[in-house]
């Protein structure tokens, strides 16, 4: 076999012998091919697709990555990874756990001591607008979106 046979080139010809594969690409084809200019732009793309998820899937896989054996090893592998990422959050997780608990503890004083200072008009009205207090302002909500995706950006 010569150096030519076993390159891929610009100009390859595929043989497709699964009929379910075919029926399947040309019920792709007619659901995009709006999209395409030609059937060729269309398995461009499907073979652009498929080495992406091929890549990805070589990348994330664990017995390929680390060289293991079986499925038991690559599973072990990851069971301790995850332990690893158990033990490093903990702190993290333990600490914002107090916090929230010290949090709430502290909002329910300091309703209870504005309570306690209000009269008894102030504590109807209150009562009548409560819903409209619960809604949280919108700054607030964008510094928690923004702190959960900077959360997010911490533990990746």
């Amino acid at each position: 076999m010569n150096e030519q046979n076993k390159e891929i080139t610009r100009n390859n010809l595929i043989r497709i012998k699964d009929e379910k594969v075919v029926e399947t690409l040309n019920e792709m084809y007619e659901k995009t091919k709006n999209n395409y200019q030609s059937k060729n732009k269309f398995f461009n793309d499907i073979i652009k697709l498929g080495m992406q998820v091929l890549q990805k899937q070589e990348k994330d896989n664990w017995a390929i990555q680390n060289e293991k054996q079986t499925l038991l090893d690559a599973i072990h592998e990851h069971t301790k990874r995850m332990n690893y990422f158990i033990k490093f959050s903990k702190p993290f997780i333990q600490t914002t756990y107090a916090n929230s608990e010290v949090n709430q503890q502290l909002m329910c004083v300091i309703l209870n001591y504005f309570f306690s200072k209000m009269e008894v008009y102030e504590k109807n009205k209150f009562h009548q607008n409560l819903d409209l207090f619960k809604i949280l302002p919108k700054n607030f909500e964008e510094e928690k979106y923004k702190l959960k995706h900077d959360y997010l950006n911490e533990i990746e």
